[in-house]
């Protein structure tokens, strides 16, 4: 990883406001996911455990652009106060919060994975299912090993005006051997095995959706397996906003730390290459809130639990995702 995370130099410009807002939003839709799911007894399975750990990367990188945009705005002297040490802690937390959200949907594929070609076995010996908090701890460990190395390899500042910028004091050859390493192992590697692990699935449930009866004659949907299959395809579609919107950003990032250049030198030198980077940054950071939302809308717990708080009904019983 390697780059600035802030744009303009002289005023507050619209994108500024833009990734102000998508902060914003990013930390409301997930610390209201985080409490739909925390405060009920409800969601026992263990896919939520990972949901709520993607929520949680979620939000700090959601707070990570805040401090990062909405100083500009409110307070245009606010990192003359924190300045270096403060850029330096942001840009670990961006690289960190990414790699576990990854980690977790890499888990998340392949318990579903699991869950549906061998379930009762799966259930009663998987370390995953045993030991769920276990496993995001150690996720948290390896995003944090693997993340601060970016932080040793690169001298992060501030350059006035609410500005964080990276450069990369140690040359070409460290810069090429490292990022170009996090970019396989935080990004390639996890998109390759969630692809895997869910076109096998579709094609389990596939093969299973429509069981032969009365000779051929009459094919029956199961309803379980329908319901089994709506939930992969709305975790393909989360997976893919993730994965395919961060690629853009984090090629962009590694392309440039192994050029040497920090996110100032592009904007003197190539202007409008400046700009696409930091729309591809805008278009990575909107997941933050697309994912809550996408749980929010097309989760059927997560929307009776929110109808039963509206409505102040009793608990309903949990159905299996």
């Amino acid at each position: 990883m390697a780059e600035n995370l802030t744009i303009n130099s002289t005023s507050t410009s619209s994108s500024d406001v833009i990734m102000a807002s998508i902060g914003v939003i990013g930390v409301l839709s997930n610390i209201f996911l985080l409490v739909i799911i925390i405060r009920s007894k409800k969601f026992q399975d263990v896919s939520y455990m990972f949901v709520i750990n993607v929520a949680l990367s979620d939000f700090l990188t959601s707070f990570v652009l805040c401090c990062l945009f909405l100083p500009k705005i409110l307070i245009p002297d606010f990192m003359s106060f924190v300045g270096y040490s403060f850029c330096k802690i942001l840009y670990f937390v961006f690289a960190s919060t990414y790699d576990a959200s990854a980690f977790s949907l890499i888990i998340i594929s392949i318990y579903r994975f699991k869950i549906i070609t061998d379930p009762l076995h799966y259930r009663s010996n998987s370390f995953i299912c045993k030991h769920s908090a276990k496993v995001i701890l150690i996720m948290w460990i390896i995003s944090g090993l693997i993340s601060a190395p970016a932080a040793l390899l690169t001298t992060t500042t501030y350059i006035g005006e609410a500005r964080c910028d990276v450069y990369y004091p140690f040359g070409y050859i460290p810069n090429i051997i490292y990022f170009t390493s996090f970019f396989f192992i935080t990004y390639v590697i996890p998109l390759t095995m969630m692809s895997h692990n869910y076109i096998r699935i579709s094609k389990d449930l596939y093969s299973r959706t429509y069981p032969k009866n009365y000779g051929n004659l009459l094919r029956v949907r199961l309803p379980r397996h329908n319901r089994n299959k709506s939930v992969i395809q709305f975790l393909i579609g989360i997976t893919c906003a993730y994965m395919i919107t961060s690629g853009p950003i984090f090629l962009g990032l590694m392309v440039l730390s192994i050029a040497g250049g920090s996110y100032t030198q592009l904007r003197e030198s190539n202007y409008l290459l400046s700009r696409l980077l930091v729309a591809s940054l805008g278009i990575s950071a909107s997941t933050c809130f697309i994912n809550p939302t996408l749980c929010l809308i097309f989760d059927k717990n997560i929307r009776s639990e929110i109808r039963r708080i509206l409505y102040k009904t009793p608990p309903e019983s949990v159905v299996s995702t």
